[in-house]
């Protein structure tokens, strides 16, 4: 979980309340759950600490099927940039909020491979690209820092 820079304060709470998602995360990596199965089941257990940037990051780590791609801050930005109307709901302060749920998911995670349909690139580099983060800011990142209506 340290990777997105999970907050202390978050790992913490995750982690006492780990009796709730450990057996999401068996039933992920034992297969045979839909990418919005596992999301719903994430969602409705609503566990503190571990808000959909994160759970979704499990979901596509731990599936044996890496079709269920991660929604985080700059990917729900970018799919907010690039396609309207807008259905990924984002708080003020640039957050996924709860209020997206396994069908807000689902529509996400067709973007994803919509793009990489019409593009060259797989979903997952698609997916990538649309964080375009890390010790160095790439151009779409900044793209969307400079376009992101707050």
């Amino acid at each position: 979980m340290a990777w997105g820079m999970m907050r202390g304060k978050n790992r913490r709470l995750s982690w006492e309340q780990r009796h709730l998602w450990v057996p999401i995360v068996e039933r992920l990596r034992e297969g045979g759950i839909s990418r919005e199965a596992a999301y719903a089941l994430f969602h409705e257990a609503d566990i503190p600490g571990l808000r959909t940037a994160f759970f979704t990051k499990l979901i596509f780590f731990l599936r044996p099927n890496p079709d269920g791609y991660i929604l985080d801050q700059w990917t729900a930005k970018s799919v907010s940039l690039l396609f309207v109307p807008q259905f990924i709901t984002i708080n003020r302060d640039g957050w996924v909020t709860p209020a997206n749920d396994a069908n807000v998911y689902r529509r996400y995670c067709e973007i994803v491979e919509h793009l990489a349909q019409v593009g060259v690139e797989d979903a997952t580099v698609i997916e990538e690209k649309m964080f375009a983060g890390g010790r160095k800011v790439q151009p779409w990142r900044q793209y969307v820092r400079e376009h992101w209506r707050r």
